[in-house]
């Protein structure tokens, strides 16, 4: 049975619901928690038409490690991106960082090594992957109500295996690249 189209609008809500109930909580379970910086994002932006959310963790050498999620209502994705840096002093908490500006680890240079966890671990070129084309996390398109609820069931599938798989994507960073160290407002030292 056909149905009427779903909206932008539509679309954008099923993306943040799958995010909020079912990928933060695995999130939250790896050690992640809500950004602690007092300018970090973790919802609706002052554009409606985007979702950011902010969360890291820090380890045991003071890495701190970066989730960034964007969902924004002109494409289907939820875009996961990972990146990570070595502060210095050490920090005991990432709740020190709580006075602190996110502003410097989110542009360049810092943002550079920033990767999306759908295309950029890809290797060649994501025209020929497989993984691209049918594990993205992509709300993909529908024309039966059934079919939107089989294409909803599968995107949170997809999203919980691939943040189950979160260790695997930064051990593949630290691969390709040393973290920055940077100073605990951000700026590389």
């Amino acid at each position: 049975m056909f149905y009427k189209k779903v909206t932008e609008k539509e679309i954008l809500k099923i993306r943040n619901d799958i995010f909020i109930q079912d990928v933060v909580p695995v999130l939250e379970k790896k050690g992640f928690v809500k950004s602690p910086f007092k300018t970090a994002c973790f919802g609706r932006t002052s554009n409606n038409n985007i979702f950011i959310y902010e969360m890291c963790r820090l380890r045991k050498d003071s890495r701190l490690e970066f989730v960034i999620t964007k969902i924004s209502r002109y494409d289907r994705y939820i875009k996961i991106y990972i990146n990570a840096f070595k502060l210095c002093p050490t920090i005991e908490s990432v709740y020190s960082l709580k006075d602190y500006d996110s502003t410097n680890y989110e542009i360049l240079p810092n943002s550079g090594r920033e990767m999306w966890i759908d295309v950029d671990f890809i290797v060649g070129p994501p025209l020929f992957s497989k993984d691209f084309w049918f594990n993205c996390l992509k709300l993909k398109k529908n024309h039966t109500n059934k079919g939107r609820i089989k294409r909803i069931t599968e995107l949170r599938n997809r999203a919980i295996a691939k943040v189950n798989k979160i260790e695997s994507f930064f051990d593949k960073w630290y691969l390709k690249y040393c973290p920055y160290v940077t100073s605990w407002d951000g700026k590389i030292i």
